[in-house]
Parts: C-alpha cells; sequence; structure tokens
C-alpha cells in the first residue's frame, strides 16, 4: 500500500441497485493500491464503473468529500470531477477559433467550449486537473443525439452538456 493514501474497490457485483443510501454504503470493497484507473463520461446519466462495467456512479457525499461517488453495484469508490461543455454557432465564431467542432443531425457546426479562466474557452488541451485527460477525449463522445437534446433543452440559452472524469477515490493510509 501506499503510504500516503490507499483507494477502495468493490469485492462483488451485485445484480439489483440499492434501495437506500445505508445499503449503498454496505457494497463491500477492500483497500488497495492506486492503479491509476479513470473513467471520462459525457452526458446526463452517471457515469459508468470502470471495475464492473455494469454500475453508475451514485452520490455519496454524506460522511465523505464533495463529489465522493460510489458505484451502485460493486462499491467500488470514485472521485468525480465534472466539467460544463457549452455549444456555440461556427457561424458565430472568428474562422481561426481554436475550439472542437461538433454537428448536429440537422447538418449544423457548433464549436465546443467550457470554462475558463476569464469566461468561455475553447474546450481544446489538457483538462487543468485531469490526470492526463483532453477536451478532445471528452468530445470525442459528443453524438449529434447529445448535440440535439442539449440545443432542445436550452430554451433560448446557451446549449449546454454534462461532462466529467473520475478517478479513484483516495483515502489516508492508515
Amino acid at each position: 500500500m501506499s503510504d500516503e493514501y490507499t483507494t477502495r474497490v468493490g469485492l462483488e457485483v451485485h445484480d439489483h441497485h440499492p434501495t437506500t443510501y445505508d445499503e449503498l454504503l454496505s457494497r463491500p470493497a477492500e483497500d488497495r493500491d492506486d492503479d491509476g484507473t479513470t473513467i471520462r463520461h459525457v452526458g446526463d446519466w452517471g457515469p459508468i464503473c470502470a471495475d464492473c462495467g455494469v454500475g453508475t456512479l451514485q452520490w455519496a457525499e454524506a460522511g465523505y468529500v464533495a463529489w465522493h461517488r460510489i458505484c451502485d453495484r460493486c462499491g467500488s469508490h470514485w472521485e468525480l470531477h465534472p466539467i460544463m461543455l457549452f455549444l456555440a454557432r461556427a457561424a458565430r465564431r472568428p474562422l481561426d477559433y481554436d475550439a472542437p467542432l461538433v454537428g448536429s443531425s440537422d447538418g449544423r457546426a457548433w464549436f465546443v467550449e467550457t470554462d475558463g479562466p476569464r469566461g468561455t474557452m475553447p474546450a481544446a488541451g489538457p483538462i487543468p486537473g485531469g490526470d492526463g485527460w483532453t477536451y478532445e477525449a471528452l468530445v470525442d463522445q459528443l453524438r449529434p443525439e447529445l448535440v440535439d437534446a442539449a440545443l432542445r433543452d436550452s430554451c433560448g440559452g446557451i446549449p449546454t452538456i454534462a461532462a466529467c472524469w473520475a478517478r479513484r477515490a483516495r483515502f489516508r493510509a492508515r
């Protein structure tokens, strides 16, 4: 085990979702060294657990730090890092604008932007604190259906798409 921290990995995959928060917390997990596993996710529904491949990461901040999540099937613990992606009409940006493009099902092109230190910025390059993830890796997961849903749900405002990356939650080594 690391002298600084350990992670908690689920021991068994359950065939049902927990019905209470206590049941979620009771999923058996063991302390292990960090193997560097991370998750990348785009869309509203929770990310799929990288350990079991079937569970979704559920809210578990009571008694833990903010953005702590536990897999509802295997009990692995994760630290979630939310990212908001914004869509901007390609026709309203300069030709040399360095943001990735995505398309909607009607063929229109949209730039993908994110929050920056001084407002919105192109969703390009490494994600700050993202353990090596890049914005381009998230943008690669944007399908036209997600773009269409963001446009439909924006109600005339800025179309947004929820995204995140997650790594194993870290606990102080005992």
